[in-house]
Order: structure tokens, then sequence, then C-alpha cells
């Protein structure tokens, strides 16, 4: 089998929906063209960004959709340059496999292969201006295009993936536009010879099993902006004038914002303040964070470093992170089937009950404490994040 000018398997699909069974040695008859009247190699190494190799990129595969008639394209996703194997070289050995195995069961399959010397030429020219991040322009710049054409199809992950921010950020692609998910087994390349079906090789990547680090990527975004405001703002001191109940009001009033924005948008009217659905949830998770460290620490945080408030952050996060799985594995991830607004009017419920645990002076009888009601804000304000970053949920 070989490639085209632009690295594109030419070799005519058959395409079999997941769950049914083909051939091996699927006989095709039909007229082999290579495609020159594009353009070829000559783009790709002239290409100074991404964007500029994108180009070729995208045409070469807008042309292997033109040329079969099934219209269904895979394209492989898996780690290269971090996780895997360790090293580049021994990723990319392992992702030509992949698209060798793919495109030897009739599929037709994009090949990427002849664009990473490019890439790695780009990256180094990228990685000379430190503000600048060559793996964001990467992801934006070359390969969503693609994604956001409607000719990729499916994407078929290489076990280890989730340890890659490239395919963790191609996987929540896939869930943004429709494009079918499934991951080679552990054990593919020796399961092939007597492969009889798809399943043989590769199957379905559920949602439950990307739960764990979506739930970190959304705290991340939050992390990412709590970080900058520490720096920013010299620490908590700017908290230190908010007593209990002010901080609360605080969170009340990013959730009572987001509940308005939610019914401008039934009403289908416009807001006024383009600030994001997204910022706000983040909002609402820092400032519980800082409720949460405040409560078990009092004034004594003030005087804690950045690093110590810093780690003070993870093990919160981490203690709640510990709570949503053990909730999720009983109520079997029933958020993903819940409304965004359903998350805002949980949460705030939960800002109204704690506010009544206040006016008890904590002495309830059967409810449980603030740090719960707190706990369970930041787990809502999370999945929200998650829904948004799938692109099911508006941001």
């Amino acid at each position: 089998m070989q490639s085209n000018s632009k690295g594109i398997k030419t070799k005519a699909p058959v395409h079999i929906p997941t769950g049914a069974s083909f051939k091996k040695n699927i006989t095709i008859t039909r007229k082999k063209t290579i495609m020159t009247t594009i353009v070829d190699s000559a783009a790709i190494e002239a290409a100074q960004t991404f964007a500029e190799l994108g180009k070729p990129f995208l045409t070469a595969v807008e042309e292997l959709a033109q040329s079969q008639s099934t219209g269904m394209i895979y394209q492989v996703c898996g780690p290269i340059s971090t996780g895997g194997k360790g090293s580049i070289a021994d990723n990319l050995a392992i992702f030509q496999r992949a698209i060798n195995a793919i495109d030897s069961m009739g599929f037709s399959v994009i090949n990427q292969m002849p664009y990473e010397d490019a890439m790695q030429r780009i990256k180094v020219n990228i990685e000379k201006n430190p503000d600048s991040d060559y793996h964001d322009s990467l992801l934006e710049d070359f390969y969503l295009p693609v994604f956001t054409s409607g000719y990729v199809k499916v994407l078929i992950f290489l076990p280890g993936w989730r340890q890659s921010t490239g395919s963790k950020w191609e996987y929540l692609q896939a869930k943004r536009f429709g494009i079918q998910t499934l991951e080679f087994k552990e054990n593919w390349e020796e399961l092939l010879a007597n492969a009889t079906k798809i399943q043989d090789v590769a199957f379905e990547i559920l949602p439950e099993s990307c739960t764990a680090w979506e739930y970190d990527n959304a705290v991340q975004s939050a992390r990412s902006i709590f970080m900058k405001k520490l720096h920013d703002y010299g620490g908590l001191e700017a908290t230190a004038h908010l007593r209990e109940p002010s901080l609360l009001d605080q969170i009340y009033i990013k959730l009572a914002r987001l509940a308005t924005l939610q019914d401008k948008e039934i009403r289908g009217e416009m807001q006024k303040i383009q600030d994001s659905k997204q910022s706000e949830f983040q909002g609402v998770i820092n400032y519980c964070i800082i409720a949460l460290m405040r409560r078990g620490l009092g004034a004594t945080l003030l005087q804690k470093s950045h690093e110590e408030i810093t780690k003070l952050y993870d093990e919160k996060v981490e203690e709640i992170k510990s709570l949503m799985l053990a909730k999720n594995s009983d109520y079997g991830e029933a958020w993903r089937e819940m409304v965004q607004m359903s998350y805002v009017d949980l949460s705030l419920v939960k800002i109204a009950r704690v506010k009544s645990i206040m006016a008890l002076k904590e002495k309830t009888k059967a409810s449980e404490g603030i740090d719960a009601n707190y706990h369970d804000i930041v787990n809502y304000c999370i999945f929200a994040l998650i829904m948004i970053m799938e692109g099911k949920h508006i941001g």
C-alpha cells in the first residue's frame, strides 16, 4: 500500500459499521488514481506555521472524502510528544503500524505521518517565542479544521491515549462534533491476524471511562485562574474582608447570574456583558474552595505562602473528587443526562441550605454539614464545565 503526495492512503474503502463483521483481504475493483492536481509535498515543505501546514492536510482529506462513495474516513489518535512509549520515534512507529492496519481492513484512513517532520520544524520555531504555545496552535490550526469539516467519521485511539494531552483534546472534539470514538485493545497487533470483526481489535470508548481525566481538565481550567489571581492579588488577603456569609453571597451572585443568562437564552435575549458561563462556573468553584480553606484554617490561611495555598487547593480538590467518584459509582453518571440549568438550580438549593445551617449555628439534626454542600456545588460546576468542553452545553 502506498501513500499519495499528501500522505493519504488511496486504497478504495469498504466501510463496515461498528458491530458488523468484515472480511480480510477484500478485493477492490476501482480505478486507482494518484491525485496530483492539488497542493502536494511542496506546500508541506514551505509551511512556516501550523495554519499553513493545515491547508494541504485539509485539502488532502477533502480529496480522499470525494474519492470514495461511503463518505467514511478514519483517523488514528494517540500519544506522540507526550505519553505512550516515551519517545516521539517509538510513538510514531506505532502510529504508522496502526494506520497500516486500518488500511488493511479496507477502511479509508488519514495518514498524518508525512506531516510530522514539518510539525517538528514549526514547533522549534514557535518555541523560540516564550509567549507562544505550539501545542495549542497545532491542535487549533492543524487538526481542528479537519474535525469541523465533517469528513472524519471515526477516531480510533491507541492504548495509552489518556496520558496524551493532544489525544484528550481530540476526544473532546469528537464529542463536540459527533465523531464516533473507538479504542484499540492493548494487544491489538496480536489480534489482527485472526480478526473477523472490528470488535476483535477495538472497542467503543464509554463516557464513564473518561470522567476522571475530564474532571481533572475542568478543575485545571479553574485552578489556572485561581493561580493567576493569587499572583496578581498577592495572596488571599483580598478575601480577608469577606466574612463567611459575604463569601457565600459571592457564590450566590455568580450562580444567580448563570440562572439569568440561561433564562435569557430561553427567551432568545442577548446578554449585555459577554463573559462566558464557563468563567462563572470556574469562579464558583474557586470561591467554594476558598470558603472550604477558610473554614478549615480561619485567619491563619492569610499567613500561608503561595506554595502552601496551592497545596491546600489541590488537597481540597482531591477530597471533592473522591466524593464525586464514590457518588458516580452509585448514580451511574446520571449527571451526563442533566440539563445545564439543573446544575445551577441544584447549586442554588445548596446555597440556601448553607444559609439555613449558618442561621442554626450549624446545630443540625439530620442535614449534611456546610462543607458537604460546598463539595456538591463544586462538583455540579465541574460537571457543567465538562459538558461545555464536550460541546453538549453552551458555554
